[in-house]
């Protein structure tokens, strides 16, 4: 009930707790009991805290780093260089040009300093200097399109995502 103290004439709806500590309650009193002795309480608290250590460490490689386990090598250089909103909207991009059933479904025709980018009945032209297309994902989001991406991967190109595409902001 101490938070009734700092809730001051806030509607609370009847919730006088801080939902944040009884979520973190409520994960421990899955594994605390009441007839544990006080040695086994604190093996099991202490345990909690190193899995929950462990995680953390598993998101995050170094200081000021982020990682992601969930996401490729390149995904992670994204996430390292941009914030995770962009990264999570280069991902859907990233997922649709690395999956093999539709990167070969794309033809390619040099324009010279453009590349037409087609893929059934549609076609998009790709600008070879800065990876930019006309399509509406790069043109209202800035960023780097499947368009993109799949020419790189047909060309050989080590790296799938153009770096030099990602703006600053």
């Amino acid at each position: 009930m101490w938070v009734m103290a700092y809730r001051v004439d806030l509607p609370h709806i009847c919730n006088h707790t801080n939902n944040r500590v009884e979520s973190l309650f409520g994960k421990l009193k899955r594994y605390l009991k009441g007839h544990l002795i006080m040695r086994a309480s604190l093996k099991i608290l202490l345990a909690y805290q190193r899995r929950k250590e462990e995680e953390y460490k598993a998101k995050v490689e170094m200081p000021g780093t982020l990682r992601n386990v969930g996401y490729s090598e390149e995904m992670n250089v994204v996430l390292g260089k941009t914030t995770r909103w962009v990264a999570a909207t280069i991902k859907t991009q990233f997922d649709i040009a690395s999956d093999p059933a539709r990167a070969d479904c794309y033809a390619f025709k040099d324009n010279g300093a453009t590349i037409t980018v087609q893929r059934g009945e549609r076609e998009y032209l790709l600008e070879k200097e800065e990876y930019t297309c006309d399509c509406e994902f790069s043109q209202t989001m800035k960023l780097p399109c499947r368009h993109a991406m799949v020419y790189r991967k047909a060309c050989g190109h080590p790296i799938m995502i153009p770096f030099s595409a990602i703006s600053s902001r």
